[in-house]
């Protein structure tokens, strides 16, 4: 175990005694104490938090050993992470007490009676999570689950081909400087600018919402239809294929996330498009291959008043409907107001568990947008940008129904845009054509 994974579990554990046996003024949002005081934990019946991934896994036991901290301080009823997935059928079924899910099924399934509205407890989340994320969780004001875990997707680039450029990511405030610095890498360096997807796969369809979303267009617009035919869309679709294209690397047309991600690691490309797991891929090369990684998200880039948008998934905590005891549905609540404090949140950090390199790396990051201060920031600032993409998030399935509308129509016209075997307008066209009557259903 590494000492930064041992630091932070040493001191999350020190605060936690404060937080857990005392309350805390950033996360009690109701007037029951912070934990449990009915009896004694020992003869309590623990409650079960079904999480995302299995508890063997190396996401499992960084999960487990937040919530052993939780455990040791407590006076209520202690938890016992479960191994679950994401699977809608299995979730409805699942007895557990406390559920890590994804947004939609939060939503989708508290409308349905599945989980709790939280909203009037954790009341005054909106300080420290942005209004966007709370969104995601909500519906007419009724939130099913506390966000808790997720990432965006931010801009990720090679500082030593960009200092070979003379690129100051800093000053990369619109669209128009971004491809500047493209023009720059390529004049300076061997390397193509820009990591590019064009394969028909779902990769396709979250980048290329990205840029709809970030030119200030929409993918359903405000009478239900598709609103890909919109001058704003188009605008971010032409910037992508036709302006980005241009930077792209060899054979981008066939590629997926996968084919990017080599590229960048083999220094063929200076910039891509990825989650936290884009920073730790380079961390776990070997020392001769490894180069300087920084992050710029793309909230920071400008369009017009239309700020970039980055793909963000949102994993909340949520309360199963079948628990009907007060004093478990209270120690419930006690539960999650420790894994949303700062604290608990920062320790997501500490990563699981990689047997290739022996060390620990992020997977994902914490939702809190006021950790800039805290000590893992303060000496890895690059994962930052991955929580401030939460201020202006592109959602790539804004219902249901845009799933189906996405495999059958909408990643086949865009790779046929990426191939050049069809325009912008004439791939928009069939969509539409084939994707309203779905939505109308």
């Amino acid at each position: 175990m590494n000492k930064k994974f041992i630091s932070l579990l040493l001191g999350a554990t020190m605060v936690s005694s404060i937080i857990v046996g005392c309350g805390s003024d950033t996360t009690d949002t109701s007037n029951t104490s912070a934990v449990s005081k009915n009896d004694k934990k020992e003869d309590l019946e623990p409650m079960q938090f079904r999480i995302g991934w299995d508890v063997e896994s190396g996401r499992g036991q960084a999960i487990k050993a937040i919530v052993d901290v939780y455990n040791e301080q407590t006076d209520g009823r202690t938890v016992e992470v479960v191994s679950g997935n994401n699977q809608v059928e299995d979730i409805m079924t699942s007895e557990a007490e406390i559920m890590q899910l994804e947004y939609f099924t939060a939503t989708s399934l508290g409308q349905e009676g599945y989980f709790y509205d939280l909203s009037d407890d954790f009341n005054n989340v909106s300080e420290f999570f942005s209004p966007a994320v709370i969104d995601m969780v909500s519906v007419d004001d009724e939130m099913y689950g506390v966000p808790w875990l997720g990432h965006t997707l931010s801009f990720i680039y090679n500082k030593d081909l960009l200092d070979l450029s003379g690129v100051n990511p800093d000053e990369i405030t619109s669209w128009e400087k971004f491809e500047e610095s493209l023009l720059k890498v390529e004049e300076n360096t061997d390397a193509k600018g820009m990591g590019m997807i064009g394969k028909q796969m779902g990769d396709l369809s979250w980048m290329t919402a990205m840029f709809v979303h970030s030119f200030g267009g929409s993918l359903i617009d405000e009478t239900g239809n598709i609103g890909l035919d919109s001058k704003e869309s188009k605008e971010g679709l032409d910037f992508y294929f036709n302006t980005l294209g241009k930077y792209g690397q060899e054979g981008w047309q066939e590629h997926t996330g996968v084919e990017v991600m080599e590229a960048f690691r083999t220094q063929k490309i200076a910039f891509e498009i990825q989650g936290p797991w884009g920073v730790t891929d380079i961390w776990k090369l070997p020392e001769e291959q490894r180069f300087n990684v920084g992050t710029l998200a793309l909230s920071q880039i400008m369009h017009g008043e239309y700020k970039g948008a980055a793909e963000a998934s949102v994993h909340p905590i949520a309360i199963s409907t079948l628990v009907e005891d007060e004093d478990l549905l209270e120690d419930a609540k006690d539960f999650i107001r420790f894994m949303i404090t700062p604290e608990a949140q920062e320790m997501l950090m500490a990563g699981e568990f990689d047997e290739k390199t022996g060390e620990y790396y992020p997977f994902r990051v914490p939702i809190r947008n006021d950790l800039q201060n805290s000590p893992y920031f303060i000496e890895h600032p690059e994962f930052l940008a991955f929580i401030q993409g939460f201020e202006n998030p592109s959602i790539e399935v804004p219902v249901p129904e845009w799933t189906e509308i996405r495999e059958r129509y909408l990643t086949a016209g865009y790779s046929a845009v990426a191939n050049g075997s069809k325009t912008i307008d004439e791939a928009v066209s069939e969509i539409i054509k084939m994707g309203n009557p779905i939505l109308q259903d």
